[in-house]
């Protein structure tokens, strides 16, 4: 990190701005990322799953929730100063701590909200917030090329319900029969019943559509798609290359549009530029997906119970193996692991496995490595 920050000071400097903002998030709002999106953890070494970086070369402020604050400590370095964003929110912030300065950050990893506040509060101190049109990061950080792999469909064992099942139930909330813009992945998958390998632990593709009626513009890279998708999907899909998805939302300035609140502010902006008649709201998607059909249910019990027979194999495991010298943290969440892994339904984790003691288990979201602690009596 000690040759990294220069660099992006140089980038800076030559872009004439004073601060460079960067947070943990993708460009679709993912809490958690892919390995080729930490960009933050590339600068600041820190590898939670909320954070944020304001840099410049005279000061340097790290932001974060309760949860990574000891974390944060632990992995960034010394220069910068961490605040709790829970007890300073950052709008208040470049109100009260920064005065004239120009602050560049990519809007596509920012909500609306957030930059909307943001801009008010900074606006009051004479800051202004600018978007960068190219990543500066990516100009100085060679990511590894990622493998990609096909998406794969849900079984209607496991999802309950068709496609087309749910795009009714999305047009009955529709009541204004306006063109739905869903910006999420999350919101995606769980609609169209697919998933994929783009992030460790959560099966999202990475993905946008936007809805006509009973028609559906699906946005996503190609080499995703099985050669059978299309006899998978039950309704009426037309798919785009992902890049397309800003130039098609641009094309949209003559419909009535309904958008996620959590729109990104970068295509909010674009809606907001071409467009007049548009309402934000909750995303029909997540509403429905929270409301869980029996199948679903049935599930989940299921995925339970095996969870727990998994877990009461690994607690006898534990007792009697204890006492071993060698037994570590990250040998314990393997062996977790491994028992899980034994059911014929498994996937994988939903995240890391915590297992901490001593010391670590006052990191709230510890991930025990090959290095990590021997566990101890009289540890918890």
């Amino acid at each position: 990190m000690n040759h990294i920050i220069p660099k992006l000071l140089r980038l800076l400097d030559k872009k004439n701005v004073d601060y460079y903002l960067i947070s943990s998030s993708d460009e679709f709002l993912n809490e958690y990322v892919s390995e080729q999106d930490k960009r933050l953890k590339w600068i600041t070494n820190f590898s939670g799953s909320n954070g944020m970086a304001l840099i410049s070369k005279d000061e340097k402020f790290f932001f974060t929730d309760g949860r990574y604050l000891l974390q944060s400590k632990k992995e960034i370095n010394k220069c910068f100063k961490i605040i709790d964003i829970n007890k300073t929110s950052f709008a208040k912030f470049l109100e009260k701590k920064l005065k004239n300065k120009k602050i560049l950050l990519n809007t596509k990893t920012f909500t609306k909200d957030f930059i909307i506040k943001s801009m008010r509060h900074a606006s009051l101190s004479n800051n202004k917030l600018i978007h960068e049109k190219k990543n500066l990061v990516d100009k100085i950080w060679k990511r590894k090329q990622i493998d990609i792999k096909k998406l794969f469909f849900l079984d209607q064992r496991i999802a309950g319900q068709t496609s087309a099942q749910k795009l009714k139930k999305i047009n009955d909330l529709n009541i204004g029969r306006r063109v739905l813009v869903i910006t999420s992945p999350e919101a995606v998958c769980w609609l169209l019943n697919i998933r994929g390998y783009d992030i460790d632990h959560t099966p999202l593709v990475m993905s946008r559509v936007i809805i006509k009626k009973n028609r559906i513009q699906l946005f996503i890279d190609k080499k995703k798609l099985p050669l059978n998708y299309k006899k998978k999907i039950n309704i009426n899909v037309t798919t785009f290359d992902i890049n397309d998805f800003e130039k098609k939302l641009s094309s949209l300035s003559d419909e009535r549009i309904y958008a996620e609140n959590q729109i990104s502010f970068y295509f909010y902006n674009i809606l907001k530029k071409k467009n007049k008649d548009i309402v934000f709201g909750y995303d029909y998607c997540k509403l429905l997906k929270s409301q869980k059909n029996k199948i679903e249910i049935k599930n989940s019990h299921k995925a339970h119970l095996y969870d727990g027979i998994a877990l009461t194999n690994f607690f006898y495991w534990l007792e009697k193996s204890r006492k071993k010298k060698s037994l570590t943290e990250y040998i314990v969440a393997n062996k977790l692991e491994e028992f899980r892994k034994k059911n014929d339904d498994y996937f994988s984790s939903s995240f890391p496995t915590i297992a901490a003691t001593g010391a670590n288990a006052s990191n709230i979201h510890y991930i025990p490595n090959e290095k990590s602690s021997i566990l101890r009596d009289n540890q918890l």
